[in-house]
């Protein structure tokens, strides 16, 4: 049986990424609809220029980003720890070691090239998981290699592979292609040609996954029929199809 692809842009560092995709898979779940949808993850660097690590924290550097006194960023930050832990994640964002993500993306390449989906959605959630849960430096190659080996990789492959370029167009490409849709912020998942933007509510989640699922159904009659009874029209022009 044929699934419904999501493709969605995000970056590791991002809380609202971790909180939307869970969310999905929570309701995916409650619906029991999981088994359905596939996820392919396109890379999307929310500061491609950003140090192996940065020298404010998490709190700090929201209050100096947003021009916002320490206690209101605390509040904020608190906030979206509020909103990971509703959707079932051990979210300790004000603790977390921001830095650049281009390597864990490459990474995430590695693991969907040799094929297997499941390893695939697994170093997804293991590198949310490090960031936000175990606040692990994700730029760090030993910690790469490490996260990696949860996946069935070797350290020895590992290692070859991130001292190597190999995938980094790849991940340049997918940048790319969001810059060229105008997709300057993430989440942003495509299901269908239709767009989930940001962490979207349960109610918005869910009219788009069913409305993706009931286009996919009415596919599979057109395919088992031809078209279905009544008017229809294509490429060649309008016609009423008898019973």
């Amino acid at each position: 049986m044929s699934k419904v692809i999501i493709e969605y842009w995000s970056d590791f560092i991002c809380p609202y990424c971790y909180i939307a995709e869970q969310r999905m898979k929570n309701l995916m779940k409650e619906l029991n609809i999981l088994d359905k949808f596939e996820f392919k993850l396109l890379s999307f660097e929310l500061d491609p220029d950003a140090p192996k690590e940065r020298e404010l924290n998490i709190i700090d550097n929201f209050a100096k980003k947003y021009f916002m006194p320490v206690e209101q960023a605390k509040e904020t930050v608190e906030h979206i720890n509020q909103l990971g832990k509703a959707e079932g994640i051990d979210f300790k964002y004000d603790t977390c070691r921001g830095g650049n993500t281009f390597k864990a993306h490459r990474l995430a390449k590695y693991i969907e090239k040799k094929g297997n989906y499941e390893n695939t959605e697994k170093i997804i959630d293991i590198l949310y998981d490090a960031y936000f849960t175990k606040n692990l430096l994700i730029s760090d190659e030993k910690v790469l290699i490490e996260l990696g080996t949860k996946v069935g990789c070797s350290k020895e492959e590992l290692e070859k592979f991130l001292a190597s370029d190999e995938l980094s167009k790849e991940v340049r490409k997918d940048e790319e292609d969001a810059n060229d849709k105008g997709v300057h912020g993430v989440p942003y998942f495509m299901i269908n040609k239709e767009v989930i933007h940001g962490a979207a509510s349960k109610e918005r989640m869910k009219k788009v996954l069913l409305r993706a699922l009931d286009s996919v159904e009415v596919k599979k009659e057109k395919e088992k029929d031809g078209h279905p009874e009544g008017v229809y029209c294509d490429e060649t022009g309008c016609y009423f199809k008898k019973k």
